[in-house]
């Protein structure tokens, strides 16, 4: 039975390709030194050849569309496997996480957190309102599809949270923050431009689809493997 990834670069990468020196069929990149490899044009079956021949993290260039979809990954060797099992275990600490964050006390009500500091998971379990909620989903503008980890955060705070592989979302905002008259939710994606969204006191509790837009160009960057759980 296959498993399913996908493919993202949720920090690109602004180096000028053109200027990159060309060695043994990549580019070497002198600002964080390291090899970038050139996945434009590739199928599935020889994007995945090179990552499983690859070891670390690995910066590739891609065409927009090759990225943020589901991949089909079938166990045909030991190289594929550990992919599947290093994939899986991204998504395993993911969990595990959001599991410990809610049998606390005061649970962080989010449905996937991103890599957070002690600073920011404080502040974010200070909100307890219930009715200071942010509910969202990120979507493609053109597509209509969902956008799955969006890194969703709280402008001016340390309050972040990364969607889900449905695009959805939830931001219980801290009583000290909801109590100001307006703030700002800012949305970041690699290959779709950065969206912003006043929100005001009186708007909450918020729930409202955004619509994310591409950006006209190829994205470079650090590739992240995200392992697509079987739906239920």
């Amino acid at each position: 039975m296959a498993q399913k990834i996908s493919l993202s670069i949720h920090k690109p990468c602004t180096e000028n390709w053109e200027e990159m020196k060309q060695e043994q069929g990549a580019k070497f990149c002198a600002s964080c030194q390291k090899a970038v490899t050139d996945f434009r044009g590739l199928g599935d079956e020889q994007i995945l050849d090179i990552l499983t021949k690859q070891e670390g993290k690995i910066c590739g260039r891609f065409n927009k569309h090759q990225l943020n979809r589901v991949i089909e990954v079938h166990q045909e060797n030991k190289k594929t496997s550990l992919l599947l099992k290093a994939a899986a275990g991204i998504a395993l600490v993911a969990t595990t996480s959001a599991t410990q964050a809610m049998t606390t006390n005061n649970p962080v009500k989010v449905n996937t957190p991103i890599e957070q500091t002690a600073e920011s998971v404080k502040e974010a379990n200070t909100g307890d309102n219930p009715k200071n909620t942010i509910r969202g989903r990120v979507l493609d503008k053109k597509t209509k599809q969902p956008i799955s980890l969006v890194t969703v955060t709280i402008h001016d705070t340390k309050i972040a949270v990364r969607a889900d592989f449905d695009g959805r979302f939830t931001i219980q905002v801290p009583d000290s923050l909801a109590a100001k008259n307006e703030f700002t939710l800012s949305i970041i994606y690699g290959g779709y431009k950065h969206l912003e969204l006043t929100i005001k006191r009186n708007q909450l509790p918020f729930k409202k689809d955004f619509f994310l837009e591409e950006e006209p160009y190829d994205i470079m960057g650090d590739i992240d493997i995200n392992y697509v759980p079987e739906k239920q």
